[in-house]
């Protein structure tokens, strides 16, 4: 498939959806082909050296689902005094 620049830009989410289920995207200005919008795959990405052997020795897991979209989000803790109110407060108790 071939796309001008200008219609990427107006359906950039549709378009980069088609190429990460397996659609190969031609990003063409005025005709002229830039470049090729294609799907990762994932022995194209390498890891480092040490995370391989880690790996391989069973030190580590390498991860079995991608992104963060079924992570649970972290809640925030309820926040104490701060160090400004800390200090006021041991001022005026100090003070009678």
């Amino acid at each position: 498939m071939e796309i001008g620049i200008r219609e990427l830009k107006n359906r950039l989410s549709e378009i980069v959806n088609l190429a990460s289920h397996g659609q190969q995207i031609t990003i063409t200005n005025h005709g002229q082909p830039l470049c090729i919008l294609a799907p990762v795959v994932d022995a194209e990405i390498e890891r480092p050296d040490f995370l391989q052997r880690a790996i391989d020795q069973g030190r580590i897991k390498p991860a079995t689902r991608r992104g963060l979209a079924t992570s649970t989000p972290i809640k925030p803790r309820k926040a104490g005094p701060t160090s400004t109110q800390l200090l006021v407060a041991s001022r005026r108790a100090n003070r009678f």
